[in-house]
């Protein structure tokens, strides 16, 4: 076990003989160094110091992997970045838990250059069983929560919110507890808000709470002080003396008072207001943001460990989706009632995505989903709700649109092709549809079947790819 150690005090002694302890007092030293570590120790006697030194560890490519343990005592905060503390464990737990770390870790294709958050993320919980991301409370940022992980393996400032959303959509961590639930500005999504009790017909906040009485015998209705003579009630109006509540008097549901508009009410109207841009909020148009911990689901533990991007495809499979046995159902349906119905027509596209991976390698794979995103958007825009989709691999799509021309078909696939022209990034990189378009009417329909038909394009796709 080789160990770097970063102190300002004395090394203990470690029980196993074949531990070998090299010191650093600063993270450039450890940058410089030539050595392999299989852990790291930093024991600075000041918290602040220890922080420091495992931010930059857990923000540096080479190193942010590795296993850190400290000697901070009840230092709970450091808990969710660091992997154990040596003044509340023993060495050999510390050695076996840097070893199943290591384990996993040398299972990973490691990146050589800076990547993107989320494969860092998904890497670093990876190579953790069973860790759970979890939030924080914080004060001074936008959600009122950070979360520790996140924030220490980021070089620059980033929305956890939604790149843990990313996550989830893609199915590669799922949701494990609700922490709170909060309400934010609908303007600019800041959790930061005031609730002020307005008056409901001026909308002032110059109100205040009163008690009133209500005289049964003129029906009039003011502030308790103006009925008030010296030791007893007095009608203001009518100057009868009111000596029983239930039959001289009572007090009305009112019991606010505007100063402003002087008008009386029962319940105040509250507006949220946000501290960050000032934007007054009803209620009901503030945004509920849930906060939740997270947990690496089977799938983001298969895709982390294979370095894969299937999932990333998996945003296209809300777009009228069948599974592929629906949709062969469905293509056989329309096979045989054009057959039988002259009027009846319909085309079918079927496309790869390409350069996904080229775009990954170049932009990271938050990029790439949200670039995947805003195709799945403008494809939704194009088709109608009554077309269909599916997907027989991970970049191959397929789309059925009943009663569409031939025309109307050719005019979908130069639609889908414009599309991916739109995906093209200042340096060239983008992606490309390799579309294939079939009309009814040039399709021999006796005796076709939707298998043979989408062997046939399958065929077709697989010689232009090759």
């Amino acid at each position: 076990m080789k160990v770097a150690y970063f102190t300002n005090d004395q090394v203990p002694q470690f029980s196993k003989e074949k531990t070998v302890v090299i010191i650093f007092s600063e993270f450039a030293q450890l940058e410089k160094s030539e050595e392999n570590f299989d852990c790291i120790i930093v024991a600075d006697s000041k918290i602040e110091n220890t922080i420091k030194i495992i931010e930059k560890i857990r923000k540096n490519i080479q190193f942010y992997l590795l296993p850190i343990f400290t000697n901070i005592e009840n230092a709970e905060q450091l808990l969710s970045i660091c992997d154990g503390d040596i003044t509340r464990e023993s060495w050999d737990v510390l050695v076996k838990k840097a070893q199943a770390i290591n384990e996993l870790r040398s299972l990973l294709v490691l990146p050589t250059v800076p990547f993107d958050l989320d494969t860092k993320v998904l890497q670093y919980t990876f190579t953790r069983e069973n860790i759970i991301i979890t939030p924080r409370l914080d004060w001074q940022t936008k959600a009122l929560y950070v979360y520790p992980l996140l924030k220490i393996l980021a070089v620059k400032t980033n929305d956890d919110l939604a790149l843990l959303k990313n996550l989830q959509d893609r199915n590669l961590i799922e949701k494990e507890t609700l922490h709170d639930r909060l309400h934010c500005c609908s303007k600019c999504h800041y959790a930061h808000i005031n609730y002020i009790d307005t008056c409901p017909s001026c909308h002032s906040i110059n109100i205040k709470e009163v008690d009133f009485l209500h005289c049964f015998t003129c029906g009039h209705v003011a502030a308790q002080d103006d009925f008030t003579r010296g030791n007893r009630l007095k009608c203001p109006r009518c100057q009868a003396v009111l000596r029983h509540i239930g039959s001289d008097y009572d007090r009305p549901i009112e019991n606010y008072h505007c100063l402003d508009c002087e008008d009386n009410f029962s319940e105040a109207e509250v507006i949220a207001k946000c501290l960050m841009c000032q934007h007054s909020n009803t209620l009901d148009r503030l945004v509920s943001q849930p906060i939740y911990s997270y947990k690496m689901t089977e799938l983001g533990r298969l895709s982390t460990a294979n370095n894969s991007i299937a999932d990333m495809y998996n945003v296209f499979d809300i777009l009228n989706y069948l599974t592929p046995q629906h949709f062969n159902q469905q293509l056989n349906w329309i096979l045989q009632l054009a057959e039988r119905h002259l009027e009846i027509n319909f085309g079918i596209l079927a496309f790869d995505i390409i350069g996904l991976d080229i775009f990954v390698q170049k932009e990271g794979r938050y990029a790439g989903h949200m670039l995947l995103e805003e195709c799945t958007e403008r494809i939704r825009q194009t088709i109608r709700t009554t077309d269909f989709t599916t997907r027989t691999s991970e970049n191959r799509l397929w789309l059925l649109a009943p009663q569409t021309s031939a025309e109307g078909s050719q005019l979908l696939g130069k639609r889908l092709r414009a599309i991916a022209d739109l995906t093209q990034q200042h340096d060239g990189i983008k992606l490309t549809f390799n579309i294939i378009v079939l009309f009814s009417g040039d399709i021999s329909l006796k005796d076709e079947t939707a298998e043979t038909l989408i062997m046939k394009i399958n065929e077709d796709l697989d010689a232009w790819r090759d």
